[in-house]
């Protein structure tokens, strides 16, 4: 699935909304005292927005626009003007806490069906990791996540992928602040 950006970009996107809000608002299920914990249900959604939020997010950490620019049409996006991310918070099979991510242009049809999934941890000090379930490659994003009532927002902190280069990681890595660029809602 890493090998579709444009679904890497939902899923990212999705799941952090997910996991923010399910750390701290309704739809988190405490298992023991602290956020290690707790897991996420449910669907959270950004709603549209304009793509300038994912641009103007990944520029203020510091990514040029060629750059920026490259990673979105990479991705299948670069003539998408609007975006929409969701991420769906469930149980695999195993009962291992899992997320799919969604991304896409809502003026071009409904939410696709597919998306990265993979599972997810919550960490202490308000932190999720979620690992990709592509087996070319093993990925983890980092996030921190601030919640308010059935709103969450998601900061980017980092990508971990061993197999990837540092120019492919830096550049990959933006899918963290397309995330981040918007708060997600619990639907």
């Amino acid at each position: 699935m890493r090998d579709s950006p444009r679904i890497l970009f939902a899923a990212g996107a999705a799941a952090t909304a997910l996991l923010l809000a399910a750390g701290q608002a309704g739809g988190a299920t405490t298992k023991s005292g602290n956020s290690t914990g707790k897991t996420l249900s449910g669907r959270w959604d950004s709603g549209p927005f304009p793509m300038s939020r994912i641009r103007a997010a990944a520029a203020a950490a510091g990514y040029s626009p060629a750059v920026i620019a490259a990673f979105i049409h990479e991705i299948g996006m670069a003539k998408d003007k609007t975006v929409e991310v969701n991420a769906h918070f469930y149980r695999c099979p195993n009962g291992t806490p899992c997320v799919r991510r969604n991304g896409w242009d809502p003026t071009k049809g409904a939410m696709p069906s597919d998306g990265d999934w993979g599972p997810y941890k919550l960490l202490p000090h308000h932190r999720i990791e979620i690992t990709t379930s592509d087996p070319s490659a093993t990925i983890h994003d980092y996030f921190r996540y601030t919640l308010k009532g059935p709103t969450m927002r998601l900061h980017a902190l980092r990508e971990v992928a061993p197999n990837f280069s540092a120019p492919k990681l830096r550049r990959d890595s933006i899918h963290l602040y397309f995330f981040a660029a918007v708060p997600l809602h619990k639907k």
